[in-house]
């Protein structure tokens, strides 16, 4: 963990008015915070985290907020974990829901995603939403880290 004076130092760049504590130090060009020659989220873990980053891991934001240091909205993860928290669909998308596109042939909602390298065939249908429910279904099957899946899928019950 990199060498700050105080933690109190740390905490002061600090917006913690809302749900996400914001950094108000240097932001970088992607939105995350940056304080010297590190990431603000990555030392806001380790301060309040209950073990050390494992050597290449990723910290995780939760709550899709890159500038946010709330510990409990930041969790230690692989890559592929990380890349399975994804907020939405890219922003090419034509359908709007993410692993959803437009079959024309078919003329059918295809409903797919990766997963270690493969495609993940979750089937075509005539409605948007149900391709949606579907793909959404399979990925909380599959993936680990998809909170924004788990989500929806509550909000829906």
């Amino acid at each position: 963990m990199p060498k700050i004076t105080t933690p109190e130092s740390f905490w002061e760049k600090t917006d913690r008015s809302g749900d996400c504590w914001l950094w108000t130090g240097h932001v970088d060009k992607h939105g995350y915070g940056r304080y010297k020659t590190f990431y603000a989220h990555r030392y806001a873990y380790e301060l309040h985290g209950v073990t050390k980053i494992p050597e290449g891991a990723q910290v995780d934001h939760i709550c899709h907020v890159r500038a946010c240091v709330r510990p409990s909205h930041l969790r230690a993860v692989t890559n592929k974990q990380n890349g399975e928290n994804r907020k939405g669909p890219n922003c090419n998308s034509t359908s709007g829901v993410r692993g959803v596109t437009w079959n024309k042939r078919h003329e059918k909602w295809c409903a797919k995603f990766r997963h270690n390298r493969q495609y993940i065939y979750v089937g075509m249908f005539d409605r948007l939403e149900d391709a949606e429910q579907a793909i959404i279904a399979k990925r909380n099957q599959v993936f680990t880290c998809n909170t924004q899946d788990r989500v929806k899928t509550l909000q829906s019950q």
